[in-house]
Parts: C-alpha cells; structure tokens; sequence
C-alpha cells in the first residue's frame, strides 16, 4: 500500500513502477534520492518501525549503486532531458534541485549504513573518498563551487536562472552556510515575493526553446515556468522557518489558507491569480498528495518555531 499522487484511487493493481521519463525515456534519479532520505528520517523517527526500514537496507544499498551510475567524475548527477521533477524544461548535465537531494541522500544512506552495519566500501572508492560522509562533503563543496552565483544558488553551473525549490532545500539540508542562507532568503523576498498570489519558482523564466514544445500546443507551457506550485509554496514556508524568518513564513502561509479555505481542496498548480490551472486539455490535479504532505510539516514548523526533521 501506499499514498497515491492525489485522492480517489483505491485499486493497486492499476498502478506500475515508472523509471523513466514519458517524454525522452530520460532515466529519473530524484526519486531513489528522495527514498534514501524518506527511509532515513522514519528510521529516526519511528523507532518501532526498524525492523521495517532494516527490511528495505537491500532496497536502499542497489538504489544507492544505482544513482552512482549517473554520476560524473566530480562526483555530481548527471541529469538527462526532462529526466526530474520539472520535466517539461530541457536542462541537462548539472542540475541544482537534483544535485541537493543527492547531497542529502548520501548523508541519509551515510546514517543507514551505520545504523545498521551494510556499507559497502565500493560506494565510494571511484571518487576516493575515506567513507559515505566524506561523499557528501566533498559534493557539497562541489554544489557551492558551480552553482553559486553570488547570493543564490543559480539552476546549472554558469546560469543566473534562481529556481525556488533547489535554493530551499539548499537552505534546509545545510548546503548553504548561514551567511549565503541569509543571502538567499533575501533575494527570494525581494524578488519572487509579489508577482503573484504566492512565491513564485523561477527568476527569471527560462527561455521558450527550453519548454518542451508540446506545452505550448497543449496551453500549459507556464507548467513549470510560470504557473505556483502548491508544494514549492509549502517547501518555501519551511526553509524560511529553518532560515530563521517566520515573519515571512507566516505570511506566505496566511495566503494560502486564505485561498484553500475559499476553494475547500489542495490542488497541483495555480495560476497567478490564485485559480486552479485550467485549459481545453489540461486541469490541475486535486487533492494533491505531494503538496498536502508539504504542507502538514509547514504547518507543525511554523507552530514548533523550528524544523521538526531529524536530517542525517
């Protein structure tokens, strides 16, 4: 059993693992990321659940030599063509929001492995490194060395795209040092805050060429570079209560709660205006599990005044 992607489907047998994109068949590594780190954090969280995540080491130990097999030499992913979350923008190579869970992923496995004595010394001896922390070290010197732009993180090594969602979990996972944490919280808020009903997720938007075409045929080439994004919103909320800024983490969270009581359902994605995407061929998803998970943990952060995540 599981959390579906939103609310309404109760039969399993519908459901088939996907490895791979729907648009270039790109293989996607951000989910064997977000595994790693979801296993860890129930392992610290639910200690009457370790014979449970014990069951999924083997699990995690082949997810882990898999995401290896897309790394470069310097020990970054590598990402293909629409092969991430924001599969309808055509980045390739270095990427920030997959480079940051690979970072954490690491740590979380780093913590795995000791808890439950299964490292394996090949995981790291390609990038000679002494063990899995010192993994995670050195590719977060690496994230600082190409993706920094001055005071946020840019998209791609030599970009000055800001992208929401890779700068917070930069700032949640202790990828960003206080001051440049400081710095970025400030960029966000001077220059995503007000060009819509909630924070918006690029600045500024990638180009046309970098939208997969179809979108544009389909009346949703904003999907991922334009329209507000439910879980992004939420995402901000936390890193802005891990930033130390609840000022503007309870703002942002007044928005929304305003809205969702007016409309009585999460959706997906939003327009500017705070409507629901709606086209001739496409609507938002309801009752969006992936945003209302965000948001139940924004709201115990900003109710705890702190972050109630045990990270690796």
């Amino acid at each position: 059993m599981f959390v579906g992607l939103h609310g309404g489907y109760t039969d399993t047998s519908k459901y088939r693992v996907a490895h791979t994109d729907d648009k270039a068949g790109a293989q996607v590594v951000d989910s064997p990321c977000l595994f790693l780190i979801t296993l860890q954090l129930l392992y610290s969280h639910c200690p009457d659940h370790e014979i449970f995540v014990k069951s999924l080491i083997p699990a995690a130990n082949r997810a882990f030599q898999w995401i290896l097999r897309h790394t470069a030499s310097n020990g970054l992913l590598v990402e293909e063509y629409f092969g991430c979350w924001h599969d309808s923008l055509a980045l390739t190579g270095h990427v920030l929001y997959r480079n940051c869970l690979w970072y954490q992923a690491i740590r979380s496995y780093a913590a795995l492995t000791e808890a439950f004595q299964s490292v394996d010394a090949v995981c790291v001896r390609s990038f000679a490194a002494v063990d899995l922390w010192s993994l995670a070290q050195s590719v977060r010197i690496r994230i600082n060395e190409e993706f920094w732009r001055g005071n946020y993180f840019g998209v791609q090594p030599g970009s000055d795209i800001f992208v929401t969602e890779g700068n917070c979990f930069a700032i949640l996972f202790g990828i960003a040092t206080p001051m440049q944490t400081k710095q970025i919280t400030d960029f966000m808020i001077q220059s995503l805050v007000g060009n819509g009903f909630a924070i918006g997720t690029r600045f500024p938007r990638f180009s046309t060429f970098q939208v997969y075409f179809p979108f544009y045929l389909l009346g949703v080439h904003e999907y991922q570079n334009g329209f507000v994004w439910s879980w992004v919103s939420y995402l901000y909320i936390i890193a802005m209560v891990a930033a130390g800024v609840p000022e503007e983490a309870h703002r942002e969270m007044r928005v929304w709660l305003s809205m969702l009581r007016q409309q009585g359902r999460m959706c997906e994605v939003y327009q500017s205006s705070g409507d629901p995407v709606r086209t001739t061929f496409y609507a938002s998803e309801r009752d969006f599990s992936w945003a209302s998970g965000f948001f139940l943990l924004a709201q115990r952060s900003l109710s705890e005044g702190k972050v109630p995540l045990k990270f690796a």
